[in-house]
């Protein structure tokens, strides 16, 4: 049987600082997969040794750090993970109120049992496909004002003009190595493309029109450095989604909207959608 859930792209970079954190996100998203209501009873270290295939100090270490975490309530031996759903208040330039976020939709089987690695390779796959898709799309929700709740679509960092896998190590909290290695296995998997970064250099800078043409062609605003009285010109790789599907996982979602005509279902639009697609 196959289930959905929607997770919040803001709470996932809220844990994306370094692997402990993002781990402890992943048992909150595993508490989602095994129950409707978030919540596990007897959940012990012997079991999540067991069902999440880790060791004793990381279930020792994932319990502590849950039993303090402001997502997590305990109570005994029973552990609940708390909603994804942002509730934080937006309004409508009517100034009508409503809850919305920025999700990815994921499907997963409810009687599959997942390790805490799959799980947590999930979550780094979602924060390195979030600016491919933020960068194709150029749809993000941002807030106008430092102190207004009133939410536009505009450009914001996450669709920078160039993805380096520097700026992807930032975003995943992992070493440019690590960010490198999960781009490559993504790719394998058909579900990014790359193109080939390339080079070429204009004769002279008193060549002033043909660095413009060049330039305009590359679609950059200067060159990139100068050497020997030549103007170089690099052009990076670019990246861009394999797949409409996981475009189209990555929505924005407004929670209770028009309940009354969709009989209770949560109105959910995509980022092509929005954008005019």
């Amino acid at each position: 049987m196959q289930g959905t859930l929607n997770i919040d792209i803001n709470l996932i970079k809220r844990y994306a600082q370094n692997k402990q954190r993002k781990e402890l996100f992943a048992l909150a998203v595993w508490c989602h997969i095994q129950r409707v209501n978030a919540t596990v009873f007897n959940f012990t270290v012997t079991r999540a040794r067991k069902e999440l295939r880790i060791g004793k100090k990381k279930a020792e270490r994932l319990l502590g750090e849950a039993q303090v975490d402001p997502l997590f309530s305990f109570n005994s031996s029973q552990i609940r993970a708390g909603s994804f759903r942002d509730k934080t208040p937006k309004y409508t330039r009517k100034q009508r109120l409503y809850h919305s976020a920025l999700v990815r939709t994921i499907k997963f089987d409810t009687d599959r049992q997942y390790s805490l690695k799959e799980l947590y390779d999930l979550i780094n796959e979602i924060l390195t496909l979030f600016p491919i898709t933020a960068k194709e799309e150029k749809d993000c929700l941002t807030q106008r004002g430092s102190s207004s709740n009133y939410y536009v679509q505009t450009s914001c960092d996450a669709k920078s003009r160039t993805l380096t896998l520097r700026k992807f190590s930032q975003n995943n909290g992992m070493s440019v190595s690590s960010s490198h290695r999960i781009l490559n296995k993504l790719i394998a998997e058909g579900k990014i493309d790359k193109t080939p970064s390339s080079q070429f250099a204009v004769i002279g800078r008193e060549h002033q029109e043909q660095i413009e043409i060049s330039l305009h062609r590359a679609g950059m605003m200067n060159y990139t450095f100068e050497h020997n009285g030549l103007i170089y010109i690099v052009v990076p790789c670019s990246y861009s989604i394999a797949s409409r599907s996981i475009t189209d996982s990555f929505k924005h979602k407004i929670y209770g909207y028009h309940k009354d005509y969709t009989h209770g279902q949560d109105y959910e639009s995509t980022i092509p959608q929005l954008c005019g697609f």
